[in-house]
């Protein structure tokens, strides 16, 4: 072999050398930037979580204070939410190999302790990716199903305008590939979008002047979804309301409203009227509320969780930090916990 050979030789042995410890660094790189953004995560957490708790600041009620951190902060006043819940979900971190910061913000839709646990061993078991872990602790018919008769130290915060795709395979027998689900059993067809349609995927709307189209949610949860605007029509007793639903698209529905997991005295007593009256109250002169609606009860009435934030006119930062009232009611007892 030459001089010259053996030097081409070498030199591709020192190319590949060299490539290796790229990628390797770059690897570690990652790992290193990941558990760090976890860790950083965690403690903006543990620091919100002990001003609050030093300042008696009411979970349920901290709407104005997220608005003020994210505006000092420039930072969204959800994702500050998310690090506070973060700490008090994990408060004696240990991050395992393989968890990212997706994995755990996912998480954070999982009320039961024990559940987040198994749903780590999951991950690491069988390698997991975050999207594969949203899609299936969310999942409304997965093994992640969550009992929407429990209330909740923390709401579920939606996302306004966001919804899942339904196949037209087999619905009906225009050819359309897609439906959109608008909540309330509406179904529409799915108008153009940004992006490729998927059953797998979330979809947002944006407003057009000829319409309306779609784009892919790339940040949604499936928690986001049945997330609505609403008019109040009448308080009809202290835990059901009658509402005009903005289901998007131009539709709007009229619908009884349970709140989920509470109880309120009966209307025919004295202290189901003063309950009553209470609410009226606080959502009086409101021009909408937010709705969260999960299944429909034996009545037809859709229980849900219901948001409100006086003096706020845009509706998606009363879905993300308006005053919880099924929380309210219960905290001030004016109903119970079932």
């Amino acid at each position: 072999m030459t001089k010259q050979q053996v030097s081409r030789t070498d030199y591709k042995k020192l190319v590949g050398q060299i490539q290796r410890e790229m990628k390797t660094g770059l690897r570690e790189l990652e790992r290193l930037w990941e558990r760090q953004k976890i860790t950083t995560c965690w403690t903006i957490g543990r620091h919100i979580h002990r001003y609050l708790a030093d300042h008696g600041v009411i979970r349920g009620a901290t709407g104005a204070f997220y608005e003020r951190l994210s505006g000092d902060l420039k930072v969204n006043s959800r994702t500050l939410q998310h690090y506070e819940q973060f700490f008090r979900y994990f408060p004696k971190l240990t991050i395992d190999e393989g968890m990212t910061w997706s994995h755990y913000r996912f998480l954070l839709s999982e009320p039961d302790e024990k559940k987040r646990q198994r749903w780590i061993k999951r991950v690491l078991r069988e390698h997991l990716s975050s999207t594969d872990l949203r899609l299936m602790v969310a999942s409304p018919t997965g093994s992640g199903e969550k009992s929407e008769g429990v209330l909740r130290k923390e709401p579920r915060r939606g996302k306004l305008y966001v919804y899942r795709l339904v196949s037209g395979a087999g619905l009906m027998e225009s050819g359309t590939p897609w439906f959109v689900d608008c909540g309330f059993a509406n179904r529409i067809e799915a108008p153009h979008g940004d992006g490729v349609l998927e059953a797998k995927r979330l979809v947002e709307s944006v407003k057009i002047e000829q319409g309306y189209r779609l784009k892919i949610a790339g940040d949604a949860r499936v928690d986001d979804l049945f997330t609505f605007k609403a008019r109040l029509v009448r308080v009809i007793d202290a835990d059901t309301l009658l509402a005009h639903v903005d289901e998007g698209f131009g539709i709007w529905t009229e619908q009884r409203l349970r709140l989920s997991a509470i109880d309120a005295a009966e209307l025919n007593t004295l202290d189901g009227q003063r309950a009553r009256q209470r609410v009226i109250h606080e959502l009086e002169g409101l021009p909408f509320i937010i709705v969260k609606t999960y299944k429909s009860d034996k009545y037809d009435r859709y229980l849900a969780d219901v948001f409100y934030l006086p003096g706020e006119s845009d509706p998606h930062k009363v879905a993300a930090s308006g005053v919880w009232l099924n929380g309210r009611l219960l905290e001030k007892g004016w109903a119970r916990r079932v």
